[in-house]
């Protein structure tokens, strides 16, 4: 079953360095240091700056948490400085990789929509370091291997190909590959306003 369509160009987009460059331009645009994005984030100086100096790769979940502090979207910082890039649906799509997490991250529609639809590819046995935070609510739909979904008060979902469920946006959530088998899991997320 194939997962893409033939007629999609991809364009993958590295986190490192231009992730860094987008972060570091986001931080003196707004006059902040970076002792006062660490406070507000809960992340070392030390590590922010080596991320801006594209000397280290960053989980999905702290660059979440880094874009909500900006209030930016995560397409806005994987975009050229100038600004955001409007993507055509169907034809090119950002791809955020996370190397220590196992995961790459497709966007499948334009930035700024009320929905984000995203694509999820977990290589065996990875998942999230940090959880998902404040991101809006979401339907999550697996298309292939096993997903576990760790949310924030209740127990653990082992969702399977088929499986769905949706997550209130107030719930923090990891979501992890346990299998020694790639997994792939369709995300619709629907933006705080």
């Amino acid at each position: 079953m194939p997962t893409r369509p033939l007629r999609t160009s991809r364009v993958h987009v590295s986190p490192q360095p231009g992730l860094g460059r987008n972060l570091r331009a986001m931080r003196i645009q707004t006059g902040r240091s970076l002792s006062d994005v660490a406070a507000a984030t809960f992340l070392s100086p030390s590590f922010l700056s080596m991320v801006e100096n594209g000397g280290s790769d960053i989980s999905i979940g702290r660059l979440l948490r880094l874009t909500q502090y900006y209030g930016v979207q995560v397409e806005d910082v994987l975009s050229e400085p100038s600004g955001p890039r409007q993507l055509p649906v169907g034809t090119e799509r950002r791809i955020l990789s996370s190397s220590d997490e196992g995961l790459e991250i497709e966007f499948l529609a334009e930035a700024h929509h009320p929905m984000r639809p995203v694509l999820a590819s977990f290589a065996p046995g990875s998942g999230m370091i940090d959880p998902i935070r404040d991101t809006g609510d979401a339907f999550l739909y697996v298309l292939a291997g096993e997903i576990t979904v760790e949310v924030e008060g209740t127990d653990a979902y082992m969702l399977g190909p088929g499986d769905s469920v949706y997550l209130l946006g107030n719930q923090a959530r990891l979501y992890r590959n346990p299998t020694a088998a790639p997994a792939l899991m369709l995300t619709v997320v629907l933006r705080q306003r």
